[in-house]
Parts: C-alpha cells; sequence; structure tokens
C-alpha cells in the first residue's frame, strides 16, 4: 500500500475521536435538559429525541472511518500472532458504531428491534475492542516500528476493563452513569488516537520492518 493511502487511512483514525467528541458536546449543548454526567451518549440519537440525526450521523461517521483506519493499521504493522485477528476485531468495533447509528436506541418503546440492536451492537462492538488491544500487542512486538506500544495497548486493555467494571459500577451508584461511559469511551478512542498518529509517523517509512529475533 502506497505511503499516501495508510496516511490518509491514518488521519481518519486520528480523527475520528475528535470528530465524535465534538458532535457529542454540541448535540448535548442543543439540549437543555440533556446532562453528560447522568444521561447516555446514545440517548442524543434516541428515537424521538431532538436532532437526533446529529448522532445518528456521528455514530456512523465515525465507525466508517475507524474501519477505514483498521485497513491501514493491518498494513502498517509486521506480520506477527494474531496478524490478521487483532485489526479484524477493532474493525468490528467500527461496525458496532455504525449498526449503533442505524438502530437507535428506544426509549418509547423498550425492547424493540432497534432497541435491541442498538444495544447488541454496542455490547460486541466494546468487546471485541477490549480483545482486540491485547491480540495486537502480540504482533506489535515483532515489529521494530512498533514495539513499545505493545505495552501501551496491554495497558489500554486492562484500563478499559477496569472502568467497564469498576468505574460504571461506581459512578452508576453514584448517580453518574453518563461519566461512567463517557470514560470507558475515552479509554477505547485514547488507543484509536494514539495507534492512528503512531501509523501516520511510520507511514513514510518501510512497509514492514524488519521482525525483531526471536
Amino acid at each position: 500500500m502506497p505511503d499516501i493511502s495508510r496516511k490518509f487511512l491514518a488521519i481518519c483514525g486520528i480523527i475520528a475521536p475528535i470528530i465524535f467528541a465534538i458532535i457529542v458536546i454540541i448535540a448535548g449543548l442543543l439540549r437543555p435538559d440533556y446532562s453528560h454526567l447522568t444521561n447516555f451518549v446514545s440517548e442524543l440519537g434516541a428515537v424521538g429525541a431532538p436532532n437526533a440525526i446529529m448522532q445518528r450521523i456521528n455514530f456512523v461517521l465515525v465507525g466508517i472511518l475507524i474501519v477505514a483506519f483498521t485497513f491501514g493499521l493491518h498494513r502498517g504493522i509486521g506480520e506477527g500472532k494474531g496478524s490478521i485477528i487483532g485489526p479484524l476485531l477493532i474493525a468490528i468495533f467500527g461496525l458496532s458504531a455504525v449498526v449503533s447509528g442505524i438502530f437507535s436506541t428506544d426509549p418509547i418503546q423498550p425492547g424493540s428491534f432497534s432497541d435491541i440492536m442498538h444495544s447488541m451492537s454496542s455490547a460486541i462492538g466494546s468487546i471485541a475492542a477490549i480483545l482486540a488491544f491485547f491480540i495486537i500487542s502480540n504482533r506489535l512486538e515483532q515489529d521494530t516500528l512498533w514495539r513499545r506500544y505493545r505495552y501501551f495497548s496491554i495497558v489500554i486493555a486492562f484500563v478499559a476493563i477496569m472502568v467497564s467494571v469498576v468505574g460504571v459500577g461506581l459512578l452508576g451508584v453514584l448517580g453518574a452513569p453518563g461519566l461512567a461511559q463517557r470514560l470507558f469511551m475515552a479509554v477505547l478512542f485514547l488507543w484509536i488516537e494514539v495507534m492512528a498518529i503512531r501509523l501516520f509517523q511510520v507511514s513514510g517509512q518501510s512497509l514492514v520492518s524488519p521482525a525483531l529475533p526471536k
């Protein structure tokens, strides 16, 4: 893959978290009754919600950008253990965002097809992302351009688990489930952002760096 193509795909990953955050903030400001502390992000695009189209497009657009970034990431890291599985799981994370935008959460009819699809896609995407962080770490270790990012990927995976289990439970009890969700999403997007920036940096170098001796 030409360097310019990988750089473009890296940019897709770089701007995805930024776009998502900006639209969520703007959509929240347009609703005086909405709180980033107590309300979930999905509620911005819920069935019957004002300006719901903004968040729905946000989910779809950012999901597509993440999937595009995945192609560049796969080609930008040397072959290794879990070669295709890690990037594939990140792609699933991106696709889950697309599905979440197509099928909105439904407070009017809880348990509706759209509501179930939205909840399932969100859960599947979150699990896929965490698994990807662990699996890709093995591949990163075998590429000299990416080796130091192996530890970053592992740490982010554990932090995501801690936030999802401890943080969500604690903040939920304290009445801030929206904040808990945002912390979890921030961890996932941090991984995307850092890896995308690194992909952009190494795109001008050799396609695959020599593998480290075992």
